[in-house]
């Protein structure tokens, strides 16, 4: 067995280097796109400052955004007409069958999930997702300090 420090997976260094990408990253809240509808606007103003507070955004996940919110105005939209026409229906046979929006309202919960991952929307994903620590005076004033020191 070798001695000292057993080397670092490639796959380790690959997210160290993401994270120190994300760190570098400008933080700054995108604008909301005009063309969102009023309901996707809603959930754009409702999510938006609170992933900001956690110094995730930037201007380049304005798209991500809009497609989360405007899957969740879709969602939104479906889930009121199963609640209105029920989760089942009769067809012209006599049989009982699924209503046909309940496929459709699974593949937009589906994608609400896997984009909302992206920004920490549940639990489970806030604890993969390392955010940039709020740097201070004291933090700019030591790496200045180090940078004049070599």
């Amino acid at each position: 067995m070798p001695a000292g420090r057993p080397a670092k997976l490639a796959i380790l260094k690959e997210m160290d280097a993401d994270i120190r990408m994300i760190e570098d990253m400008p933080q700054e809240t995108p604008d909301c796109p005009d063309w969102l509808s009023g309901e996707a606007k809603a959930e754009w103003e409702r999510i938006v400052p609170q992933v900001a507070a956690r110094r995730m955004l930037s201007a380049v996940d304005a798209a991500t955004l809009a497609a989360y919110c405007t899957t969740y105005a879709r969602w939104k939209k479906v889930a009121g007409i199963l609640e209105e026409e029920g989760l089942t229906f009769t067809n012209s046979r006599g049989d009982v069958q699924a209503h046909p929006m309940t496929r459709h309202e699974i593949s937009l919960l589906a994608e609400l999930r896997k984009i909302g991952d992206t920004f920490g929307f549940n639990p489970h994903s806030r604890q993969r997702i390392k955010a940039p620590a709020k740097r201070n005076e004291e933090d700019e004033e030591f790496t200045r300090f180090a940078a004049n020191a070599e």
